[in-house]
């Protein structure tokens, strides 16, 4: 496995400058969409954030802190999650961003089921879904293993070697040290895991005719539930027997949820 680094950005970063993103090291964001479930707890830079990493190419995620005290309130979440990304084809999964100290007081069982529900209804609603926990929260105050089997992790571990746990993102810099060109002040760093080296998120290749512009890119696309290849690779204007080939992918009508793919168009 080798690892891709990345950000994760709010409101808190400004007005980033997507030109000089690109030309960094981040090969992909994960963005937060907003918080709690009333009107006017949408991110403020969600839609100005998306757009620009979205149109330099960068796949991109979302994240939603949570605020809930029960399962009743991880549904109201997730339909307003919905409603702050549905405009938006996400490359990462949403993420749930349940960190919040009212929530630890509510003990193992009622956290776990919180978190259950919310990722459970974006799955239901063609989304993939992943939680966001520190180590602490994660080994204290839910049932990871309930969580750890159905979902995909995002650890926040800030200055360890690696992660304590296998994990999809892993967030090993918190904002008070890290910093990106194009972003003014203070951002979190992390980690995606990929199946090898040559595999970036979003790769610019030189062209196979030297006089030809065009360039081409190599997108990452987890499968969701009800995918097929074919109209996956519609999406992307492509074939299926070219993502099928890129994948190792014997049998085109054989994939399933949470599959990784990479896709060069």
């Amino acid at each position: 496995m080798q690892r891709k680094k990345g950000i994760d950005v709010s409101y808190a970063q400004g007005n980033i400058d997507f030109e000089k993103i690109k030309k960094s090291e981040v090969s992909f964001a994960v963005i937060r969409s907003g918080y709690g479930w009333q009107s006017g707890q949408k991110d403020s830079k969600f839609d100005r954030n998306i757009k620009g990493f979205q149109g330099k190419k960068i796949p991109c995620g979302a994240y939603h802190y949570s605020y809930a005290q029960s399962a009743d309130d991880a549904v109201k979440e997730a339909k307003y999650c919905i409603s702050c990304i549905k405009d938006y084809e996400l490359q990462l999964p949403v993420f749930y961003d349940m960190e919040n100290a009212s929530a630890a007081r509510l003990g193992k069982r009622i956290c776990t089921d919180i978190v259950k529900t919310f990722c459970d209804y974006m799955k239901k609603s063609g989304y993939e879904a992943g939680i966001y926990m520190n180590l602490n929260y994660l080994e204290n105050y839910v049932y990871k293993d309930e969580l750890l089997e159905k979902y995909f992790l995002w650890l926040a571990q800030w200055g360890a070697e690696k992660p304590a746990y296998d994990c999809m993102l892993w967030q090993y810099n918190v904002g008070t040290s890290g910093s990106i060109s194009g972003i003014t002040g203070e951002v979190d760093l992390d980690y995606m895991y990929t199946k090898d080296e040559e595999s970036d998120n979003v790769k610019e290749a030189d062209s196979d005719v030297p006089d030809q512009k065009k360039k081409t890119y190599t997108y990452t696309y987890i499968v969701r539930y009800g995918d097929t290849l074919s109209g996956i690779a519609q999406k992307y204007h492509t074939t299926y027997q070219k993502i099928a080939e890129e994948n190792h992918i014997q049998n085109p009508d054989r994939i399933y949820s949470g599959q990784v793919l990479y896709i060069t168009v």
